[in-house]
């Protein structure tokens, strides 16, 4: 007979007389369970037995649950039918209706906020402000933009440290590289050094470029040092790209022009050889 909320419930005794159970010491049966078997010659015992679970993807039918059988079998197993995408049935679900199933998704997926379906997992998003994520779950690789750099394991904790001035990284190295001579890194965290400007060189490692000295010149970007302007040349100034050449444009008849070179462009001086 169907489950009810009344104190009593049939069982069968041995020699076929319907007896009653009685609603004492917990003889009607719990939720998944069932009277096994006959109620013998007493009211109060009939054997309460918990219903049998089915294989992964089954469950259970007609046991005490559905309050729709008499309380005397078991039940039966029947398919499952809420398995979604990307998942398993879990081994031994005590389920009791077609949707009651549980289930684990696959690899690489997750149950989504309802817990009723499987989604792609993703990448936790890295904690340091500087790092970036690339992959799926289960190979997530994390690595830090350029200008930083990290020697820590690869995880959501992944920190990146800024590059210092004079030195540069790109996008997922792990080491800062020093700027090469004729370039600078003005300040932390760069991606790339600043070639010198003609006119000044850096040596490597330099946070600024300098000023090529007067008498000297450096005649293109990049440069490592300067060069001393050549004989019959001059550079007065500092920050030359080029020097001057010695003019003796201004002379007078019986003079020449002396001291040019080097910072100096020279002067007349009166010439000593006359006859």
């Amino acid at each position: 007979m169907p489950k009810s909320t009344g104190v009593v419930k049939w069982a069968i005794t041995a020699a076929g007389v319907g007896l009653l159970c009685l609603d004492v010491l917990h003889a009607i049966p719990a939720s998944h369970s069932y009277y096994s078997t006959p109620g013998g010659t007493s009211s109060t015992g009939c054997t309460v037995t918990a219903c049998a679970s089915c294989s992964a993807g089954n469950y259970r039918s007609g046991c005490d649950s559905d309050g729709s059988s008499p309380y005397s079998s078991q039940g039966t197993c029947l398919p499952c039918t809420n398995l979604p995408s990307y998942a398993t049935y879990t081994a031994n679900n005590a389920a009791y209706s077609a949707t009651d199933c549980t289930f684990v998704c696959n690899s690489g997926y997750q149950k989504d906020g309802t817990g009723a379906s499987c989604i792609a997992q993703t990448c936790a998003t890295p904690s340091d402000s500087h790092a970036v994520v690339a992959g799926s779950a289960g190979s997530c690789t994390y690595t830090c933009n350029a200008g930083y750099t990290s020697s820590s394991t690869q995880t959501q904790s992944y920190t990146c440290g800024a590059c210092s001035a004079g030195a540069y990284s790109l996008a997922g190295n792990t080491v800062c590289t020093t700027c090469p001579a004729g370039s600078f890194g003005g300040t932390t965290a760069q991606s790339a050094c600043t070639a010198c400007a003609a006119g000044t060189f850096a040596v490597a490692g330099s946070t600024v470029c300098t000023a090529c000295p007067a008498g000297t010149y450096s005649g293109a970007t990049s440069q490592s040092a300067c060069t001393a302007c050549a004989t019959g040349t001059y550079s007065s100034t500092t920050s030359q790209s080029a020097c001057t050449a010695c003019s003796t444009a201004s002379l007078l008849s019986g003079q020449y022009l002396s001291g040019c070179g080097g910072t100096s462009p020279g002067a007349s001086a009166v010439c000593s050889n006359t006859v």
